[in-house]
């Protein structure tokens, strides 16, 4: 074999190795990318929040629900706001927690919301995981406690996690 040929097997040889390790480091950070989880943001405590729905129609009606941004609730993240049933208010996180994605929300108020990420399913009825797809971390939705105003319809949207939260870590220390 000439020289030539030895450094062109060489080069064909190396260039193997290099583009396999490249793939490799890139895999590996596409694999475990997927498995991070996005921690909810802390919601700010005893906050309440006032949604004018004059202003948003759609959600005077029962079933009609809207994704709404509300400055400082929710981290600044989407929230949901559906009409119940039994004229009540549902007030969830409008975000997949899993990597922070946004849900596609359904055409019928009992339908149900998927992940555009990953296509994890959301019940729009309760903001319950219907089906992870897998990945053991999709969590239900946040809830947020509300109360409705029908004379001026203001809906108050109060921010009371933060007190479970940290009556849970309370309970787990004197546990």
């Amino acid at each position: 074999m000439n020289e030539y040929n030895k450094r062109r097997e060489f080069l064909k040889s190396t260039g193997k190795v290099a583009g396999f390790g490249i793939f490799a480091a890139a895999f590996s950070s596409v694999i475990n990318s997927c498995e991070q989880d996005e921690l909810p943001p802390k919601p700010p405590s005893g906050l309440s929040f006032q949604v004018d729905l004059n202003t948003h129609p759609e959600l005077l009606a029962i079933g009609g629900f809207k994704v709404l941004t509300i400055d400082k609730l929710n981290g600044g993240d989407p929230v949901i706001i559906k009409h119940n049933p039994d004229d009540t208010f549902m007030v969830i996180d409008g975000l997949c927690r899993h990597q922070n994605c946004n849900l596609e929300m359904p055409s019928d108020p009992n339908g149900n919301m998927v992940c555009m990420c990953h296509h994890a399913v959301f019940s729009l009825v309760d903001g319950k995981v219907l089906d992870n797809k897998g990945f053991s971390t999709a969590a239900d939705l946040t809830h947020y406690k509300t109360e409705y105003n029908s004379s001026n319809k203001i809906l108050t949207i109060t921010s009371w996690l933060f007190l479970i939260h940290i009556f849970m870590e309370y309970r787990n220390e004197n546990l």
